[in-house]
């Protein structure tokens, strides 16, 4: 089932709530609050994509000291091509499984 952007609710919300208090606000009040909720549900929803695209970056200590590491010593590491562990250009066997490299 496709999610709905929250920018449909906001706009869905404000259309509602100005045509009805356009139109006649006393026949229609239930429908000028419905699109308030609508608004506010559109609101929320923005928060928390906000917060959960914060979280997706993944940017902690952990990344920002490989990426240091990286920076540092480009040419000085290789990597084992069966298990992936970083080694010095000068070893010969992996650390981590015995590979021979």
């Amino acid at each position: 089932m496709a999610r709905i952007h929250w920018s449909v609710y906001i706009i869905i919300g404000t259309f509602v709530s100005v045509v009805s208090r356009i139109i006649d606000y006393d026949k229609l009040i239930f429908f000028f609050y419905v699109g308030i909720i609508f608004i506010l549900a559109g609101i929320i929803k923005l928060v928390f994509n906000i917060k959960k695209e914060d979280k997706s970056k993944g940017i902690n200590h952990k990344n920002i000291h490989q990426a240091r590491q990286r920076a540092q010593y480009p040419q000085r590491l290789k990597r084992c091509f069966k298990c992936g562990n970083v080694m010095k250009l000068q070893d010969r066997f992996c650390s981590r499984c015995g590979a021979h490299v």
